[in-house]
């Protein structure tokens, strides 16, 4: 959301990550700050497992681990905004 510290999240996002013992330490995980959407700031998380056959279920645990993590932070994930576009 607007008003959330870019740096802790992007540093949030890393972390777990990182912590996550399928993800590989190198290449290292890393987050970019993406821009500015309608109501949030925009991020990206990538990283890399050698479990290729799991890694869905991997990216599902990393992203559940972080919405975790944020929520903890007292990060707030704002809704998504649809606009009918339509009337």
């Amino acid at each position: 959301a607007y008003g959330t510290d870019p740096v802790q999240v992007q540093e949030t996002l890393a972390s777990v990550a990182k912590a996550h013992t399928k993800v590989l330490d190198y290449p290292a995980p890393y987050s970019l700050f993406k821009g500015f959407g309608n109501s949030s700031l925009d991020f990206v998380v990538r990283f890399w497992t050698s479990d290729f056959n799991n890694w869905i279920y991997i990216a599902s645990e990393v992203t559940v681990g972080i919405e975790k993590a944020l929520r903890e932070a007292g990060i707030t994930i704002p809704p998504i905004l649809n606009y009918d576009k339509a009337k």
